[in-house]
């Protein structure tokens, strides 16, 4: 997720879950909004703002006024999580014991620590921003990646300080490693490099883990990463690493875009850039007897604000309504690169979102008023219905 342009307007940074990241501001930094004579409220009222009367009538929650206090959402397949401007981050979905989270349908407070900036879940792990850099992780630590110099294998329930690593600007759980990036641009991580290369190295690091935080690149203005492969942009290039044999065991360039890059979502099997012009540029495996494809534009969609990638779908927020466009990705289709009809999934009136975040087949979005609204895998969605693909959107009910 691009974040560099947006930090001085940052409330918060909540991560989670096989490198799904994202980066909250206050509203203006989720995109423009609508001119003179707006009159449809966003999200069906609680404070959020207007779009203008060309955009389409958007959903609104089941029931309950908008949460003011939710200031950032993110989603895992077996969980999502929402953080608090007080520092509560609550979670719902299948839970996961070692960390206090039992799961559910309706969000469950995990923390409570006042100025935490950011908390990045992971299933095995997780980690917390503080507002002044320091990074705490807690959880399974048998590849290192706890980051505070305990012996490999050896996990804690409490939180414990990351060592060796200068303040933080932005945090990047994934599945066996940890990335941040500095307020100066430096690109560290941490953890299991497993893939390999998942930390960036040219060389495999003793006993394939490292415990203490690697630089691996500089000028880092943008990150995001699943499962053991990572991207990042520095000075408008994307580089890649990792990826079990896909990307090289350090950064490499991408070729193919042609503008520079300001954000970046990654996929189990593809990944999306958003370039200087607002436009959506995405390249992965299109079939399993080929190379990865190079970057295509996914024309359709202007003005691009937030993209999150899964397994075999993206979602984006874009144009001047700040619309939800969901699209497919798969191994023998490959991508769609003219949105049409049936390329759209059953969000496209989710209009006025902040944010998109997702990983495998599970989505939220975060919309002005500060409603959170969830769809695909339910394992992260706010139901109790049994493990299906939920189209609509379900709204988060605290």
């Amino acid at each position: 997720m691009h974040f560099r342009a947006l930090f001085a307007a940052v409330t918060v940074i909540v991560s989670l879950g096989c490198g799904s990241s994202v980066l909250v501001g206050s509203d203006e930094a989720g995109g423009g909004r609508g001119g003179e004579g707006s009159d449809v409220q966003v999200g069906g009222g609680g404070g959020g703002g207007t779009l203008g009367p060309s955009c389409p009538e958007v959903l609104a929650p089941v029931e309950g006024p908008a949460s003011e206090q939710v200031i950032d959402v993110d989603a895992h397949w077996q969980n999502a999580c929402l953080t608090r401007a007080d520092g509560q981050v609550a979670c719902w979905g299948r839970g996961n014991s070692f960390y206090g989270a039992e799961g559910g349908s309706e969000p469950e407070a995990l923390l409570h620590a006042p100025g935490t900036l950011a908390t990045s879940l992971q299933v095995e792990h997780y980690c917390v921003l503080s507002a002044t850099g320091e990074v705490s992780c807690a959880g399974f630590n048998h590849v290192g990646q706890l980051g505070s110099g305990l012996d490999v294998g050896l996990g804690t329930e409490a939180l414990v300080l990351v060592t060796e690593l200068p303040p933080i600007e932005h945090l990047v759980a994934q599945h066996h490693h940890n990335c941040g990036v500095t307020f100066a641009g430096d690109l560290y991580c941490w953890g299991g490099n497993t893939g390999p290369g998942s930390l960036g190295m040219s060389k495999e690091v003793a006993g394939g883990a490292s415990p203490t935080p690697l630089r691996v690149l500089e000028n880092t203005t943008a990150l995001a990463g699943n499962m053991s492969h990572t991207c990042a942009i520095s000075d408008g290039t994307v580089y890649c690493w990792g990826g079990d044999g896909v990307y090289g065991r350090t950064p490499e360039p991408l070729d193919g875009l042609p503008l520079d890059a300001v954000d970046i979502a990654v996929g189990w099997s593809h990944a999306c850039a958003t370039l200087s012009d607002g436009t959506l540029w995405c390249w992965g495996k299109v079939a399993p007897q080929h190379d990865w494809a190079l970057p295509r534009e996914i024309r359709g969609l202007a003005d691009v604000s937030s993209v999150a990638a899964g397994n075999r779908r993206t979602c984006a927020v874009a144009g001047p309504c700040r619309q939800v466009t969901c699209f497919p990705f798969d191994s023998d289709r490959g991508f769609a690169p003219d949105l049409g009809a049936d390329d759209v999934g059953g969000v496209g009136r989710l209009a006025g979102a902040v944010q998109v975040v997702g990983h495998e087949n599970a989505f939220c979005a975060r919309l002005e008023g500060g409603q959170v609204a969830c769809w695909g895998r339910n394992l992260a969605v706010p139901t109790d219905a049994p493990q299906v693909d939920v189209a609509a959107p379900v709204f988060v009910v605290e």
